[in-house]
């Protein structure tokens, strides 16, 4: 039975290996292109061979109960440490073997990469601009991530920093859990693209992403029973999701509806495209399931189970918290009915109040694809 691996990364100059990052998280080759900047080769000296690396990180892997320990030098390909002035990073793979009392042998291997002086000195001093209080909390785990991945994937550290910063403070935000083995599950590294989506343009969106989830998989290197990553565009559906113009229209006509109208339409429309609930949810939805988990954190929807907090996107955070501190306790749409869900409580009101011109009519349906979409 293999016990979780842990990795280890020594910083360049150091003649024993730095931090533990966590268990379960090896470092892994990746693939990529490479960097612009030039860096030393990371984990070997000048004229130092395999052997040389194996001596000055010891030798001292120590015998568990089965047997001796054991060392084994190798290298990463150039494309896993993009920006090295040579091909290949030295590493080596440390393994010993317990016997346990239950009579299973169990292995346990350490992952040692040397970060390189300059690279190193970055990820130490990283603080971003305007950094929250908060920022102290988390820079860290923050910086041990970087460490760990910076030579398996092909970013420059300061962007691997920038991209993983901001995802440990949504977390915080958010209200998951301090820990790496959280941040990087696929469902909330989309939660949080999702919630950014209102702030940054699309493309840096997929941008983000892409590099969480090269991080990711860096690190995670069993299956851990997680959702698959969302798909980023629509399979053919009956709810083609609305353009950009459309959604702008139904926004625009609902903000000029009359009283009540003009609240059932604005509901609708924030939680379909703005927290992408299904009809059934958008009917249960009361004021008191949408809540800020501290002052000036995102808005959040409690009432319905996701593997991951529902965070409103950020185009509609501010008027959908409006319409959950009128509704309270009530329905946010349709608060004065007395059933929490009917077959036509949605249809029926889209076909009374239908938008003029050539403005689409609203679907729950359509919305909701338009916040997978988007």
């Amino acid at each position: 039975m293999n016990a979780p691996s842990r990795a280890t990364v020594a910083t360049s100059g150091q003649d024993r290996p730095g931090e533990q990052i966590r268990d379960g998280l090896p470092v892994d080759s990746g693939t990529g292109r490479r960097r612009p900047q030039a860096q030393s080769l990371i984990g070997q000296r000048p004229g130092e061979g395999v052997s040389d690396l194996s001596n000055r990180l010891g030798r001292g892997v120590g015998a568990g109960l089965f047997g001796p320990g054991f060392r084994i030098a190798g290298h990463l390909p150039g494309g896993a440490c993009a920006g090295a002035s040579a091909d290949h990073a030295r590493t080596i793979l440390s393994v010993e073997v317990d016997h346990a009392w239950n009579g299973c042998l169990s292995s346990r291997y350490v992952w040692t990469v040397v970060v390189d002086p300059d690279t190193s000195a970055k990820i130490a001093r990283y603080r971003p601009r305007q950094a929250p209080p908060l920022w102290d909390e988390v820079a860290p785990l923050v910086s041990s991530v970087a460490a760990a991945t910076v030579s398996s994937v092909p970013y420059e550290v300061e962007r691997l920093l920038h991209v993983l910063g901001r995802l440990a403070l949504w977390a915080e935000s958010a209200g998951l859990e301090r820990d790496p083995d959280t941040w990087l599950r696929n469902e909330v590294i989309d939660a949080f693209v999702l919630s950014r989506a209102g702030d940054i343009e699309t493309s840096s969106v997929r941008t983000y992403r892409t590099w969480l989830l090269r991080v990711r998989d860096a690190l995670a290197f069993s299956e851990r029973g997680e959702a698959a990553p969302s798909r980023m565009h629509a399979e053919a559906s009956p709810h083609p999701p609305y353009t950009a113009a459309e959604l702008a229209g139904l926004r625009h006509w609902a903000d000029h509806l009359p009283g009540q109208q003009r609240t059932d339409a604005l509901a609708l429309l924030g939680l379909g495209a703005g927290l992408g609930l299904t009809p059934g949810e958008v009917a249960a939805s009361r004021g008191v399931d949408l809540r800020r988990p501290r002052q000036g954190g995102p808005l959040l929807h409690k009432g319905v189970k996701r593997l991951v907090p529902l965070v409103a996107r950020a185009g509609w955070d501010a008027r959908l918290g409006e319409l959950a501190e009128r509704a309270g306790s009530g329905y946010v749409f349709r608060p004065g009915r007395t059933v929490e869900y009917s077959k036509n409580l949605i249809g029926s009101w889209s076909l009374m109040h239908r938008p003029p011109g050539n403005t689409p009519a609203v679907s729950v349906g359509r919305l909701r694809a338009t916040w997978i979409v988007e």
